[in-house]
C-alpha cells in the first residue's frame, strides 16, 4: 500500500515563529502538530520570496523563471502538460487534489475538471460525494 502524501504549503511565516521552533508563544499549533507526525522542512529556501513563483518551483523542481512566472499575474499559470510532481504523483497511482491558494494550475479555475481528469483534482474532492 502507497503512503499517503500531504503537503502543506503556508504563506509569510518564518520557521522559527513556531513554537515546535522555539518560539516562546503557541502561535501555529496545527503546524506544530503536522510536523510531529511527519516532515518538517526547518532549512527549506525559496527560489523566490513571492507565493506564485514559489509554488511553481516547488511542483516542477525547477527555477521558476525558466517557467516564465516572476511574479504574480493573474493569467499566467504552469503551462499545461509541464512535468510537475501532482503529474508524476498521477502516474504513480496516486489520487491527487489541490486545494486552496492556487496560482499554479489553470484547469483548477475553470470547476469543470472532473476526478481522474487532470492532476490536479479540486472539484471532483470538494463537490460532495466522489463518483466514478
Amino acid at each position: 500500500m502507497k503512503p499517503n502524501i500531504v503537503i502543506v504549503m503556508t504563506d509569510q511565516q518564518r520557521h522559527d515563529l513556531r513554537k515546535a521552533a522555539g518560539y516562546p508563544l503557541d502561535t501555529m499549533p496545527f503546524l506544530d502538530s503536522f510536523a510531529e507526525k511527519g516532515v518538517d522542512f526547518s532549512q527549506a529556501y525559496t527560489p523566490n520570496p513571492t507565493c506564485m513563483p514559489a509554488r511553481v518551483s516547488m511542483f516542477t523542481g525547477r527555477y521558476c523563471h525558466t517557467d516564465g512566472i516572476r511574479s504574480i499575474q493573474r493569467d499566467n499559470h504552469l503551462p499545461q502538460g509541464t512535468p510537475n510532481l501532482l503529474s508524476f504523483l498521477k502516474d504513480k497511482g496516486y489520487e491527487t487534489a489541490y486545494f486552496g491558494h492556487n496560482h499554479v494550475f489553470k484547469n483548477l479555475l475553470t470547476g469543470q475538471n472532473k476526478k481522474g481528469e487532470s492532476e490536479s483534482d479540486y472539484h471532483s474532492f470538494s463537490d460532495g460525494p466522489l463518483a466514478e
